[in-house]
């Protein structure tokens, strides 16, 4: 059904304005409630300090979408209330603090604190002054106790700092069965 169908409704002539607006704002409400689940986050406020060879969970501190309101900003965690296969995509960059020769960075995407994925930057002979790390994976969530958090790792013997902008995670809901 097109969108103007949904908004519109093809009603004949001399129905009632108050049935047609009834109709109007139902069909809104329904699409948006068929909307599929999906998240987009961002570090855009503040520079993310990563400790030196420490596993750190990303806060990212600014929204752009989430359909269904599951993104909890408090605990950088994205709780999905419904069963099925998510797609998760991050890319982080991070620039050391200090000097660096050679430096390794992680970034981990976790299910309900469970290693699902890890990507790898591996920067030899002081060649890079910045590590990007970007990945992606299809992750089965229970829609009640499953949770999504992304974490970084760096092994430089400096603390690390992630650039605005630069950095951000996406889910989005694939459906129930479509890995079957």
């Amino acid at each position: 059904m097109s969108l103007r169908l949904q908004l519109d409704p093809k009603l004949g002539v001399g129905v009632d304005d108050r049935l047609r607006r009834v109709l109007v704002d139902t069909a809104r409400v329904t699409r948006q409630i068929q909307a599929p689940p999906m998240l987009k986050v961002a570090l855009e406020s503040a520079d993310f300090a990563l400790s030196a060879t420490t596993s750190t969970l990303v806060q990212f501190d600014s929204l752009y979408h989430d359909t269904h309101g599951w993104w909890d900003a408090t605990a950088w965690r994205y709780t999905p209330k419904q069963a099925g296969y998510y797609l998760c995509s991050w890319c982080l960059t991070f620039v050391p603090l200090g000097s660096v020769v050679s430096w390794e960075t992680r970034a981990t995407m976790q299910e309900s604190g469970v290693t699902m994925c890890e990507t790898l930057n591996l920067s030899a002979n002081g060649g890079l002054t910045y590590a990007t790390l970007a990945g992606s994976t299809i992750i089965y969530c229970d829609g009640s106790s499953s949770y999504l958090e992304l974490y970084a790792y760096s092994d430089a013997a400096t603390d690390v700092a992630s650039t605005l902008g630069r950095s951000q995670l996406s889910i989005g809901y694939m459906g129930d069965n479509q890995l079957k």
